[in-house]
């Protein structure tokens, strides 16, 4: 490929494994990406007060964090959108009312609320340990607590734990809850490892997700869609890797990703961000 990309990378499952290690490889592709001119992206759903503080030190010319709520370029904030405190209300009352958990998610921080901290982590670790073979990986860091609801602000997106229903079923209840509240809608996504499915998932607003950001970040940067690449793996990523002028996905992505994609390279743990560089000629 010629001329210099910018390219999006999502965090887990792609950049990191789930036992929050950055393959060498990888290291050495964005280093070689970087050297060669190409601007680089963290593309993720998580919160960037949940990002790993050693993968926000490396050198990144942009932010998307909270699948798309928040974005940044150049170190400045272009985009942040947060739902509306009666939203967030109306969201942890239905998780509640259906025996589910949840984290909030800001850019500063993540909430917990209190009388539910013993089964959010319960709920966690078994999310961890069916999709991803470890109960004590430290996926998620620690969560300040909160009583009520009306202490917590400045809400991106939420995760929810614990909720075997149908994300469809789910998503549809909770619109219409909202629309009889007259709030914007949500869409609501289960986390996946490959095709496994598990009972944790995140709630974003409608028209919020990770192509969203990409979009802003293409402007501000200047450079056009048919000059951007994407890496992901979960279906969260759907939207940026077929909005990417290069949609790429990991070799342990989920069919629908894999489906999407202009191109599948290898496993994350195989070398699969530097195998695709090398063979699209970016590095």
């Amino acid at each position: 490929m010629t001329g210099n990309k910018i390219i999006f990378f999502d965090i887990d499952g792609t950049l990191v494994d789930f036992s929050c290690h950055m393959p060498d490889s990888t290291k050495d592709a964005l280093k070689l990406l970087r050297k060669n001119g190409h601007r680089l992206i963290i593309s993720t759903g998580r919160s960037k007060s949940e990002v790993y503080p050693w993968l926000l030190d490396m050198e990144w010319d942009g932010l998307i964090c909270a699948a798309g709520a928040y974005v940044e370029f150049n170190g400045s904030i272009i985009y942040s959108k947060y739902m509306e405190p009666s939203m967030v209300k109306l969201l942890t009352e239905y998780i509640e009312s259906h025996n589910g958990t949840y984290i909030l998610e800001g850019s500063e921080a993540i909430w917990e609320k209190k009388e539910l901290i013993e089964q959010n982590r319960i709920n966690i670790e078994n999310w961890i340990r069916e999709s991803h073979g470890d109960g004590n990986t430290p996926l998620i860091p620690k969560a300040a607590a909160f009583d009520n609801i009306c202490q917590v602000s400045h809400i991106h997106k939420l995760n929810f734990h614990g909720m075997d229903m149908d994300i469809n079923i789910m998503e549809n209840e909770i619109n219409t809850l909202l629309s009889k509240a007259n709030m914007p809608g949500i869409h609501a996504i289960k986390f996946n490892m490959g095709n496994h499915f598990s009972t944790s998932g995140e709630i974003t607003l409608t028209g919020i997700h990770k192509s969203h950001g990409m979009n802003l970040l293409l402007e501000a940067s200047g450079y056009t869609k048919d000059s951007s690449i994407a890496f992901g793996d979960s279906l969260n990523d759907y939207e940026m890797i077929q909005n990417a002028g290069m949609g790429i996905a990991m070799g342990n992505a989920c069919d629908s990703i894999k489906n999407a994609a202009d191109y599948v390279t290898d496993h994350i743990n195989e070398n699969g961000i530097y195998n695709a560089a090398k063979k699209l000629r970016l590095i």
